[in-house]
């Protein structure tokens, strides 16, 4: 209670601006307003009142916005939800054609699991078909616990710890 009627009264008389700096800022920002006005109005004016150069305008805004989309398939542009890191574990994710049994799934994930366990890196794995793997933060951003069809699997792979291994997860992810 001392603190709100003592303190707080005492720190704000000190740290409020005198009325010159006051003035002086909103001057400050007033002259930049009149700037930006200026400006403005000599860009957009000639737009509003002329049909020509607004419908001009809107075509190039299109333009532009479809070559900025166009970047990303045609490669131009590097995308990433997430950075490179160099984690001791990676997951494989099979998605089979709708309606396959879970054997068939099974047999996938049993077989890739034998090819992985060739890669000097990899420690151990561990499949889960037909059921979500436990997630981690890449699950949850791309919604794996709701993986539960007998045509899903997913391969948890252990990795040998980063500084035990020459190829970062990802040189082995590609592979």
């Amino acid at each position: 209670l001392i603190a709100a009627f003592i303190f707080v009264p005492w720190l704000a008389a000190r740290v409020k601006p005198k009325m010159a700096q006051l003035k002086a800022a909103a001057d400050r920002e007033h002259r930049q307003s009149v700037v930006i006005g200026r400006v403005y109005d000599r860009l957009i004016s000639p737009i509003m009142n002329s049909r020509l150069l607004g419908f001009i305008t809107l075509i190039a805004i299109i333009g532009a916005m479809l070559f900025a989309v166009a970047l990303f398939p045609l490669g131009r542009v590097a995308f990433k939800m997430l950075p490179f890191d160099n984690k001791s574990e990676m997951q494989v994710v099979i998605d089979m054609p709708a309606g396959t049994d879970l054997f068939a799934t099974a047999n996938l994930a049993r077989r890739l699991g034998a090819e992985l366990k060739k890669i000097p890196e990899v420690v151990a794995y561990q499949t889960y078909v037909g059921t979500s793997s436990p997630f981690n933060f890449n699950g949850l951003v791309r919604h794996y616990f709701m993986r539960q069809e007998p045509w899903q699997a997913d391969i948890a792979v252990q990795l040998q710890d980063k500084h035990k291994r020459k190829r970062s997860s990802h040189d082995i992810a590609t592979l």
